[in-house]
């Protein structure tokens, strides 16, 4: 067999980022440059490109060849847990939890076990996840594609999978469904374990046989349809939900209710309640009177419906941010109509049917995406956030997070000073590594966007926060501990300059430069430290551009000779530059 490493570059792109103004967020800036890495020189990438190159990949394989590297076995290093937007209960005191670039998971005990070994699944960009609990094992189904609007690079997905033993096969279930969607959620029908719904970005989805042929339900085909939930008294009774329809930038299926299991669905017309943007509902299991549905309006609005959908109340306001078409969940207890939970940047808790919300979120991580509570015991609460999942046995009161063995983390830059490893991560700064596991311990929060280290003092560690904007966090003992933070002046949009340029002169030691646009924005000012970062001055006049700076090189033959790159296609976007060691 021929041995060869194939490199594959798989990108894909959501146009939802576009939804925000540039001086939005941080959440905003980070998506804009991530895809403006990819796109160029064009305006967008074609959604089938993931899943071609996919299809090319497997080709090469069926030829011989296959994805591996000439010598070596590779290990998990495990690592501190990122980003996770999806979880479900699955019985046995058996949880499962989705990560936007890491596949689906399962804990058992105090164990996480990764449910795709034998590689059967084509994405591991999760959008949401169904447990049905009337087989044994459970029946799980995979929903690929994850379900947000903006604030932060997603994938589209490939359809949905379904396993029955734990992951160890999976069956691609995408017949009548497609692929290169967002999948916000899958449900289950009550009492009828054979019908599935998936409410994704180009409609709401129904299967009557487990998911092996899917239809779209009518009036719903290319309109964004964020959940679905049925009554749990009445199974023909189902409510579904997601931005309204004359929504500028994601035409949705407003709010609509069924009285025939999710056949037909009738759009609700009521002005007290119209959905702007993401949009999610919950119902109260012991009476489907009480319905509670969050909007990303600006702030993340809460409505509520006393009557089973036919009128509403609110809105009212949990104080929790303009984020919602990034983080947002809402939930209601399993034994109390009067209780709901809300999240967003922070996670709050009514206990008067969403009039008033305590926060009970501040000793966990921000930016909540999902909850669930367990079936079997009403007072435990599973809940995951941009750093990873917590749990409370006492409806919220406290919290621990079970993220112990379970490497998610969204990594931008690694190096490797010496024996420790150090990383800079989407929303959890920088992290490092000894001898073994990563530290929870940062040194720096926010987007540890770049991060360098010393060739000749391997001990200097220099890192780039792109949300702060653009500050520089310098250590000087290998990342241990942070000893100063600079903030340089000039124009930082988070967008192009997102990630920062920065690096170290190969021979002159304690020189390292870096790059940012003046404050007019019409100069990029090139700024010098000789003391290994800890003191910073611009040198020279700079380049004239509008554009914002991207990498600063070396030669690896001339000292002497320093390259930089810029964003852009119109005009030059490469600069050279002789400068002798005294840089400029």
């Amino acid at each position: 067999m021929k041995n060869f490493m194939i490199p594959v570059l798989l990108f894909l792109f959501i146009n939802s980022f576009i939804i925000y103004s540039a001086g939005d967020s941080s959440g905003y800036k980070r998506t804009k440059w991530f895809y403006s890495q990819r796109y160029a020189p064009y305006d967008t990438i074609s959604e089938n490109f993931m899943q071609n190159a996919l299809t090319e990949r497997d080709y090469i394989r069926s030829g011989g060849y296959y994805m591996n590297p000439a010598a070596g076995t590779w290990e998990n290093l495990s690592g501190f847990t990122g980003r996770i937007n999806t979880v479900k209960y699955a019985g046995n005191n058996i949880f499962v939890i989705g990560a936007p670039n890491g596949g689906i998971w399962k804990k058992s005990g105090t164990v996480w076990t990764y449910m795709d070994p034998n590689g059967y699944l084509k994405s591991n960009t999760s959008g949401a996840i169904g447990v049905d609990n009337s087989t044994e094992p459970p029946t799980i189904y995979y929903g690929t594609g994850e379900g947000i609007y903006g604030f932060v690079y997603a994938y589209l997905g490939n359809g949905i999978y379904k396993t029955t033993n734990w992951g160890d096969s999976w069956s691609h279930i995408s017949n009548g469904l497609g692929s290169n969607m967002q999948i916000f959620r899958i449900t289950i029908r009550p009492n009828y374990p054979s019908h599935v719904f998936a409410a994704t970005s180009k409609g709401l989805f129904r299967s009557t046989n487990s998911g092996n042929n899917w239809s779209v339900v009518s009036g719903t085909s290319g309109l964004h349809c964020n959940d679905i939930v049925f009554s749990s008294q009445n199974e023909y009774k189902a409510f579904m939900t997601g931005p309204k329809s004359d929504d500028l930038l994601f035409p949705g299926v407003g709010f609509r209710t069924s009285t025939d299991g999710g056949e037909t669905f009738t759009v609700y017309t009521g002005d007290d309640f119209q959905p702007i943007g993401r949009t999610h509902i919950a119902v109260y299991e012991n009476d489907d009177d009480y319905i509670y549905a969050i909007t990303q309006d600006g702030i993340i609005s809460v409505f509520v419906s006393t009557n089973g959908g036919e009128s509403f109340h609110g809105p009212y306001n949990c104080n929790t941010s303009s984020q919602g078409g990034y983080n947002m969940l809402l939930n209601i207890s399993l034994d109390d109509p009067s209780i709901i939970y809300v999240g967003g940047i922070d996670l709050f808790k009514s206990t008067d049917y969403g009039v008033t919300f305590n926060e009970i979120g501040a000793s966990m991580h921000d930016d909540f995406h999902h909850m669930a509570i367990n079936p079997d015991n009403y007072n435990e609460i599973a809940v995951v956030n941009d750093g990873g999942i917590y749990f409370s046995l006492n409806n919220g009161v406290s919290w621990s997070n079970a993220n112990t063995g379970l490497p998610l983390m969204n990594t931008y830059r690694m190096i490797n000073p010496g024996y420790r490893i150090v990383a800079g991560n989407q929303d959890n700064g920088f992290v490092r590594r000894e001898t073994s596991n990563f530290e929870i311990g940062m040194w720096a929060f926010g987007d540890g966007t770049n991060v360098i280290n010393s060739k000749i003092q391997p001990n200097i560690v220099i890192g780039i926060t792109g949300n702060t904007p653009g500050s520089i966090h310098l250590s000087t003992n290998g990342g241990i501990d942070r000893n100063s933070l600079i903030d340089l002046p000039g124009k930082w949009d988070g967008g192009n300059d997102w990630l920062g340029a920065i690096c170290e002169h190969p021979v002159d030691a304690g020189y390292f430069y870096t790059a940012r646009r003046n404050a007019a924005g019409n100069n990029i000012n090139i700024w010098r430290s000789t003391n290994y970062g800890l003191n910073w001055a611009t040198i020279g006049n700079g380049v004239s551009a509008l554009k914002s700076p991207q990498n600063i090189v070396f030669s690896t033959k001339d000292p002497d000779i320093v390259y930089m790159s810029t964003s852009g296609y119109s005009g030059p976007y490469w600069y050279e530059q002789y400068f002798g060691r005294g840089f400029f």
